[in-house]
Formats: C-alpha cells, sequence, structure tokens
C-alpha cells in the first residue's frame, strides 16, 4: 500500500460524497473494510467514533482511518501520522475544488431547473447511503442492554429537540463510562 494510492482513494471518497460528510462515510465503510479489508468493522467504528467526539467529524473519520492504515501496516506512529495526513488532505482538496466551482459559477445555476431535479433526486439516495452505513454498524457491533439504553435515551432526548446534542453525546459517554 502506498501514500499515493491512499491518497486517490481519499481523493476519490471526497468527489464522490454528493449529499454531506456522512455519504462519504458509507463509501469509505464500503471500500475500506468490505472490498479492501484494510479495517476491520471494528477499527472503522473506531474511526467513526473518534470522529463523532470532535470537530469536522467526517475529517475526523478519514483522517483516523488513514491512521489507522498506516500504523497497521508500518507498526509506527509516524507512518501512521502521514498516512492521516495524507488521507485528511485528500478528503479535504474535493471540498475546496466544488466549493471553488460553484462560488465561480453560482449566478449562473442558482435558479437553474436542472439543478433542482439534480436534488430531487440526490436527495432519496443520500438518506439511503446514510441508512445503509447505519445499518452496517449496527450489523457490526455488538449490542447490550447497556447500549441499548443508551440508545433509546439518547433517541428520545434528540427527538425531543428540548436538550442540546453536545448534551447528549457527553451524557451517553458518562453514562457509557458509568456502566
Amino acid at each position: 500500500m502506498s501514500l499515493f494510492y491512499v491518497f486517490k482513494k481519499f481523493l476519490l471518497f471526497g468527489f464522490f460524497s454528493f449529499g454531506g460528510g456522512y455519504t462519504m462515510l458509507t463509501l469509505m465503510q464500503e471500500e475500506l473494510v468490505i472490498k479492501l479489508r484494510w479495517l476491520t468493522d471494528r477499527e472503522f467504528l473506531l474511526a467513526l467514533t473518534a470522529g463523532q467526539i470532535s470537530p469536522g467529524p467526517v475529517a475526523v473519520a478519514g483522517g483516523f482511518a488513514g491512521f489507522l492504515l498506516g500504523y497497521n501496516s508500518f507498526h509506527t506512529f509516524w507512518w501512521g501520522f502521514l498516512f492521516a495526513f495524507v488521507a485528511w488532505i485528500a478528503t479535504s482538496i474535493s471540498t475546496i475544488i466544488c466549493m471553488s466551482l460553484i462560488m465561480k459559477y453560482y449566478d449562473k445555476i442558482q435558479n437553474h431547473q436542472s439543478i433542482e431535479i439534480i436534488q430531487k433526486l440526490l436527495i432519496p439516495a443520500v438518506i439511503g447511503l446514510i441508512f445503509t452505513l447505519g445499518a452496517r454498524i449496527l450489523q457490526s457491533t455488538p449490542l447490550s442492554y447497556k447500549g441499548l439504553i443508551i440508545f433509546i435515551l439518547s433517541f428520545i432526548l434528540a427527538r425531543s429537540e428540548k436538550v442540546d446534542y453536545a448534551f447528549i453525546i457527553i451524557g451517553g459517554m458518562a453514562v457509557g463510562f458509568l456502566l
């Protein structure tokens, strides 16, 4: 596995993640865990978790996945760090390029009918990709009654819209630690 190959893979994740970062996670999971078998389900879930407890969750999850790839291949922190940096840069480049193009042509495409059609077609696909990732994570995660309690409480609190998500995350971490 070379740095260039990892860069190319993560660059493609960035460019083909229409609909937001969570669709990128679905693509990453499909490619890194299922097809290439560079990461295990548990390692990918660890990368996802590391991303969720930090700002910029998708970029951090991608960087952490890159770190695991480098560390697992060469068994040193420095290779892990280098692979993390390359993965992070590769996933971020697509955002810079796409946003630059959108801003350059914004006035021309703002009210274009084809953009509206594309949005209507992409939204169901994005929702499907996100649900697919959720289902795969659920399949590969050993559930316990403690985890189920945290999930149900988090879901109820998030649906109530009266509790800030940051408190739900911190509360879930605290309950998980106590249990």
